[in-house]
């Protein structure tokens, strides 16, 4: 019954995370194709709108960024208290024996979420063991802002599959911590990874989750 409510409780988590992203990032769409040509005002007004429009646009892409992976980051503690509030056990990513899938990944967000909360955004390796990791171990770059890597064409994170692999790490975890083998980490790709978004992501909603 214990497992039951973890699985529960971890989808309820991952679906809430999955469908808030996928509603917001539909809506910066909307609001970057945003027409912003006036034939009835003057050149340089219609400059200035097109400017406020992708202003616009890239603060947001950086806000959906930032606040995914402090969702994402939160999940991953409510999951591990979860296990041990349920099932009495004490889990620590960067010093426990099991080495579920994606924990690799695990360990990026619940860095990032640090630098995000206590760094002011800012990747620097002098100043924290969790940027040290994310240059070191995660190929980020050196003192930069967290925006130019959401922004950049170089992805060190694919946002499209963080929430998918956040989730399938905590089912392994799940695994190799209490020993419930979760059907769904029998499947082979791309079948796992639809019928996890058909689970999390109803239909019904229309978000273009991929």
């Amino acid at each position: 019954m214990e497992v039951i409510g973890i699985l529960s409780r971890l989808d309820m988590r991952a679906s809430s995370v999955w469908v808030s992203h996928l509603a917001t990032q539909s809506a910066i769409e909307k609001v970057s194709n945003t027409p912003w040509h006036d034939p009835s005002l003057d050149r340089y007004t219609n400059k200035t709108r097109m400017k406020e429009v992708g202003g616009a646009t890239m603060s947001y892409m950086v806000f959906v960024g930032e606040s995914l992976v402090l969702a994402l980051s939160k999940s991953l503690e409510d999951f591990w208290i979860d296990l041990k509030i349920s099932m009495g056990i004490k889990y620590d990513i960067w010093k426990s024996p099991h080495h579920a899938l994606f924990e690799h990944e695990a360990k990026i967000i619940r860095s990032l979420g640090n630098i995000i909360k206590h760094n002011m955004s800012i990747i620097d390796k002098a100043k924290s063991e969790h940027a040290e990791f994310l240059v070191n171990d995660a190929g980020f770059p050196n003192d930069i802002q967290l925006s130019t890597i959401f922004l950049g064409a170089e992805q060190h994170l694919v946002l499209k599959d963080i929430t998918y692999l956040t989730y399938l790490y905590c089912l392994d975890l799940l695994r190799l911590t209490v020993g419930f083998e979760h059907p769904k980490l029998t499947l082979s790709e791309p079948d796992r990874r639809i019928k996890i978004i058909t689970h999390l992501v109803p239909d019904v909603l229309g978000l273009n989750a991929v």
